[in-house]
């Protein structure tokens, strides 16, 4: 048994690791730069902060995401144990308090007397052997480049976009085209008229320009809501707004317990700020809503990720090099529950080693890391969840 392990990086994956290492009696030494440093899209100062939105997914056993949740629970997944105790009344997705989760991760990794945290920006490697990389989509550059040359892996990056975040007190819920789901979700139903008129703003708008643009099929879900507009009503109408009972639907989901603050589910966009007011207003009582309705506008951020198949096994360990783990989404795969998954599969190797039998590729967690580890594809991506990937 390793005597102890770093882990760079302390997102979901690198997290979900620290923990399980742990618990089961190892030292870690956890580096993250917060708080000391933060980027654009972070804003908490705490461990595990989730950026995009607040759903791990649904627990649906039919659903690729349902799978892996399920078979993270059985795994003794200690994030999901966590997330377990701070979900939303959500009755669809499995969504949690973003500043509560955070705080529940954050206090666990503090509490724990084998885990040594060390807050700086880590700019290079400081080993390649007793060492997981965890640095996740937004993996500063300098060190995606050090990371690629020291254990020869092809590193790519594109831009993904995240859904804006507006203050439901603006918002007129006396609508009849808005329904209360529950005290954490609300639906706002589109009509004929009210979503042809909502495409034909997103699509009048003006965007902010990204160097690197989404590229894969795979990625469709990140996709900015005005890109499919124009490009892909089916995606568009399939993908990013719910179908219930044959009508349009956008959900409201609530980011924070007691507080106001609710997420535009799935509508990522690259709008500028004031084409954001622009297009959203166009929505059942949104008539009225200003700049300052928005808690936050959907915003730009730089993913990273590596070309790992045949440079990763199947427990997301780097071939060739002593001890050494690369996790999390900068590996390919997408999403919270994966991110959480591969850093379970890696703490795990450590704490059994050999002893540990791969992961079933009739499992969803065993089909993720096969796709890393011998993904056998022309243009390897990032790539959610999926049955296709089983066996």
């Amino acid at each position: 048994m390793h005597e102890e392990v770093s882990i760079i990086g302390g997102g979901l994956s690198g997290c979900e690791a620290a923990l399980q290492l742990a618990f089961n009696g190892i030292k870690v030494k956890l580096f993250d730069r917060k708080p000391e440093k933060f980027d654009g899209a972070y804003s908490l100062s705490g461990y595990a902060e989730l950026v995009c939105n607040n759903s791990l997914g649904q627990f649906n056993d039919q659903k690729p995401l349902g799978m892996l949740l399920r078979e993270l629970e059985e795994s003794g997944s200690h994030l999901l144990r966590i997330a377990n105790s701070c979900k939303m009344s959500d009755q669809t997705d499995f969504s949690v308090d973003i500043e509560q989760f955070s705080s529940k991760v954050s206090s666990e990794i503090i509490q724990n007397p084998l885990i040594t945290r060390i807050e700086r920006e880590v700019t290079e490697l400081p080993y390649t052997k007793n060492i997981i990389v965890a640095t996740g989509p937004m993996t500063h550059s300098f060190l995606a480049s050090d990371i690629a040359e020291k254990f020869g892996i092809e590193d790519f990056s594109f831009t993904d976009a995240s859904s804006p975040i507006v203050d439901i007190s603006n918002i007129d819920l006396s609508n009849n085209n808005i329904v209360k789901e529950s005290e954490d979700v609300y639906l706002v139903h589109l009509n004929e008229e009210t979503l042809k008129e909502f495409v034909s703003r997103l699509i009048s708008g003006e965007t902010v320009s990204s160097e690197s643009p989404l590229h894969a099929e795979e990625l469709i879900m990140s996709q900015p809501i005005e890109k499919l507009a124009k490009e892909n009503m089916t995606a568009l109408l399939d993908v990013k707004l719910n179908n219930i009972d044959g009508k349009v639907v956008i959900k409201l989901r609530r980011a924070k317990c007691l507080k106001n603050d609710f997420i535009i589910s799935n509508c990522t966009t690259q709008l500028k700020n004031k084409w954001q007011v622009f297009a959203f207003s166009a929505l059942p009582g949104f008539e009225n809503i200003t700049t300052n309705s928005f808690s936050r506008f959907g915003r730009l951020h730089r993913n990273t990720f590596f070309v790992t198949p045949h440079k990763l096994d199947n427990f997301f360990a780097v071939i060739g090099y002593e001890n050494s783990y690369i996790i999390g989404q900068i590996t390919g795969i997408d999403g919270y529950a994966a991110a959480i998954a591969s850093g379970l599969v890696a703490a795990k190797r450590i704490i059994y080693g050999d002893n540990l039998k791969q992961f079933s590729r009739s499992t969803m967690i065993g089909a993720l890391a096969w796709y890393v580890a011998n993904g056998d594809v022309e243009n390897y991506s990032p790539i959610s969840p999926t049955k296709s990937l089983l066996l």
